[in-house]
Order: C-alpha cells, then sequence, then structure tokens
C-alpha cells in the first residue's frame, strides 16, 4: 500500500514539474523580451536599413544614439538617391526628416499643396536643414518664394534646379544670387515670377528647359532668364501652342553657342515677309515636336556644318510631304521620327531625302504596317544607311527590332 501511494505522489509531482516547465513565469517572460537597449550598434543598423525613410527619421528622432546610427544608414543607403517628400497637411513628417538628415541631401524633391502660410515654413526648412550638401532641387505646387526671406542664402553647391508648377513671385527674380552656380534649370508652366529685380545672368548655367502657359502671354521673365546667359549650349522650350516666329529670332541671335535645341509647338506664326532660314552656327542636335503638319512649311533651321541628330515628333501624326520637304533642306547622320503609324508607301517616299543619314530610329506609336522586304528595299536605297532600330513604347513585351548593314535579325522580324 505504501509502494501504491509513494508511486502516485511520484506520478504528481512529475505533473506539476512538467506543467511548471511549461508555463513561465512573469518575471521570465520579461527576462525573454528583446529590448533596443540591449543591442549594439551593429545589431541596430541592420534594423535601421530594412525600415521606410519615413521610420528612419521617426527612428533617428528618438536620440542621439539612434540619431548617429540613422544618419550612417542614409549616408549609405539614400544619400547619392533623389529623395522625394510629399506632403499636403501639417509639416510634422517633413520637418522630422530634414532635420532628422539636415545637411545630408545632395537630391531633394519636395511635392506639396498649395498653401501659402504652410509654403512659407518649407523654404525656411530647406534653407535651415539643405543648404550645403544640396546639389539638385525640384519642387512642386509649392509657391516657395511667397514670402521676402525666401532663399535669402545662396546654394552655392546647387547644380539643377527643377520648378514644375506653382504661382511663384518675388525671388525667383534673384535667381542668380540664390543659385550662384546652378547649371541646369527647368521652369514648367505655371510658374511666373514677378517682382523689381532682375538678376538672371548665371555665368555657369548651360542648359534652361521653359514652358509657356497657352493663355498667357510668353512670360518675361522666362525670356529675360534665356536671352541674359549667352554661354548656354541646351534650351528646350516648350510653347504648348503657337510660337511666334520673333521669339525663335530672339532665339538665334542671343545665343550664339547654342548646339542643342528642343522645341515644341502647334504652328509657328510666320510674317507675311518671306521667312529667312534661320542660321544657329553651332547647333548639332535638333528636336521638333509639333502637331499641325504644316508648322514645317518655310520653316528652316540651319547650322554651319550636317545636324548629328535631327528628331521629329509627329503627334498623331504620319510621314507626309511636309515631312519629307523639311527633311530635304535638313541633312543628318542620325534620324528619329516619332509617328503614329507607318507604312510601306510612307517609308518609300523617305528614301530620296536620307542620301547623308546613317542612322535611323523609328519610334512608333500605333500601327507599324511596313513589311520585311518594304523594310529591305528601304535599307538597300538608302546607299550611307548602316542602322535603323523599330520601337514601338506600346508593345513592351517585344524587343525592339534593329536592322543593320548585315542584315535582318530572322528571330526579331516577321517573314511576308
Amino acid at each position: 500500500m505504501d509502494s501504491t501511494d509513494d508511486t502516485m505522489d511520484s506520478c504528481t509531482d512529475t505533473k506539476k514539474r512538467r506543467m511548471e516547465e511549461s508555463t513561465p513565469s512573469k518575471k521570465d517572460a520579461t527576462t525573454n523580451q528583446i529590448s533596443f537597449d540591449t543591442l549594439n550598434s551593429t545589431q541596430l543598423t541592420k534594423i535601421f536599413s530594412m525600415v521606410e525613410l519615413k521610420e528612419l527619421a521617426a527612428l533617428g528622432s528618438t536620440c542621439k544614439k539612434f540619431n548617429r546610427i540613422a544618419r550612417k544608414v542614409f549616408a549609405a543607403k539614400h544619400q547619392s538617391q533623389l529623395i522625394e517628400i510629399y506632403g499636403n497637411g501639417p509639416l510634422v513628417k517633413v520637418a522630422t526628416i530634414l532635420r532628422c538628415f539636415q545637411n545630408q541631401f545632395t537630391r531633394l524633391a519636395i511635392f506639396y499643396a498649395n498653401k501659402p502660410k504652410v509654403n512659407v515654413k518649407i523654404d525656411v526648412l530647406i534653407n535651415k536643414y539643405c543648404r550645403q550638401m544640396l546639389n539638385e532641387l525640384q519642387l512642386s505646387d509649392v509657391g516657395l518664394y511667397s514670402s521676402a526671406r525666401s532663399f535669402i542664402f545662396p546654394f552655392r553647391n546647387v547644380m539643377q534646379l527643377i520648378i514644375r508648377s506653382g504661382l511663384l513671385s518675388g525671388k525667383l527674380d534673384d535667381i542668380a544670387t540664390s543659385f550662384p552656380n546652378v547649371m541646369s534649370i527647368v521652369l514648367h508652366a505655371g510658374v511666373q515670377p514677378g517682382g523689381e529685380k532682375d538678376n538672371t545672368a548665371i555665368p555657369t548655367l548651360q542648359h534652361l528647359s521653359i514652358s509657356f502657359d497657352p493663355n498667357v502671354e510668353l512670360d518675361a521673365f522666362k525670356t529675360t532668364l534665356m536671352t541674359s546667359n549667352p554661354q548656354l549650349t541646351s534650351l528646350i522650350i516648350d510653347y504648348s501652342d503657337d510660337a511666334p516666329i520673333g521669339h525663335l529670332l530672339l532665339i538665334r541671335d542671343s545665343l550664339p553657342n547654342l548646339q542643342r535645341l528642343t522645341l515644341r509647338v502647334k504652328t509657328v506664326f510666320v510674317d507675311k515677309e518671306p521667312f529667312k532660314p534661320l542660321l544657329f552656327k553651332n547647333l548639332r542636335f535638333l528636336t521638333i515636336s509639333y502637331t499641325v503638319s504644316n508648322v514645317l512649311r518655310n520653316f528652316v533651321i540651319t547650322s554651319t556644318f550636317p545636324f548629328e541628330l535631327l528628331d521629329l515628333s509627329i503627334e498623331g501624326g504620319i510621314i507626309d510631304g511636309h515631312c519629307v520637304e523639311f527633311l530635304k533642306r535638313h541633312q543628318a547622320k542620325h534620324l528619329q521620327l516619332t509617328l503614329s503609324k507607318v507604312n510601306n508607301q510612307q517609308i518609300e517616299k523617305l528614301i530620296p531625302v536620307l542620301s547623308s543619314v546613317s542612322h535611323v530610329n523609328f519610334v512608333i506609336h500605333k500601327e507599324f504596317s511596313v513589311t520585311r522586304s518594304g523594310l529591305m528595299h528601304f535599307v538597300s536605297q538608302c546607299k550611307n544607311l548602316e542602322y535603323v532600330r523599330i520601337q514601338q513604347p506600346n508593345m513592351l513585351s517585344l524587343p525592339p527590332i534593329v536592322i543593320t548593314c548585315i542584315g535582318i535579325n530572322e528571330s526579331l522580324w516577321n517573314k511576308d
């Protein structure tokens, strides 16, 4: 009897012990939890490297140790990238990011709702936290120049400035003081600065891209920015509607060193007097994007040497008589045609006018119905042609068709 009782007690003790082992106490549960305080810098760096930028900024704003690690991760992972910050409410999140990584930004883009009371604070934040290292600044939907103190300090390291939209005023007129070493400026439609100053001569400026609002007369500031920098080598102008010939003459007379010119127009206003060719002595790359084909009629841009690249973008268009006549008047080594559709009859029209062309690139948005034999005939008749490339952006699953003087790659071309 005693032995039986001992056995039962032993079994009960074993069950209790197993239950105690399987159910940890509160003290053990607390002890098993991992705390950030117990992690070393290497472990924290690995964790910080796996979070998004906003979360990284939040962690970096916690304490000095976390800030040091967050800035180290930012330098390794984000510093060379374009940092895009979006906002449409309180500035807390934007300010947290800029403050945490102050003087580490090299490329920064800010997209914000156009609320003047908010925007005044944004320009203060940029001035305070981003001025030293920044070499590219993009602004969109922000009235950063609405206050008198906007950009009162020069951004000496900014090489590229892009302003996409927003009614701006005041300090942009003093752009040469705010961005004294900028090399590229892009001003989209809707950017209409105004003020008493007119300091737009920037010796380092090489590229300028400006868009005019079709509902507003040609903006005087943008025109002045263009004409006061005769050293410009690259110019893009989007007229959005009609281009007055007087403005094109102003470009020719003001920019003797221009090498690249891109015009986006609907039509060109030509006076009653006979139109004379526009001679750009150093122009090597010409791009014209238009919607009405007769924009090319009586419109001649010449250069001392044949163009390295002639790029015609015919929105919703085809190869017609105006296009062929334009190509007759403009000799180029490389030709790019962006069209809606093209067939055998249209490509046949190009043969007599491509005597000097060695490379042709077709960008077809809708229909490419040129047969294999038609394209081979085109290649054989153009004596100097070495390379033909056909792209269809809407057919991303298909590789571009590439043809060289050796022949057609059969794997990229369907037989007739």
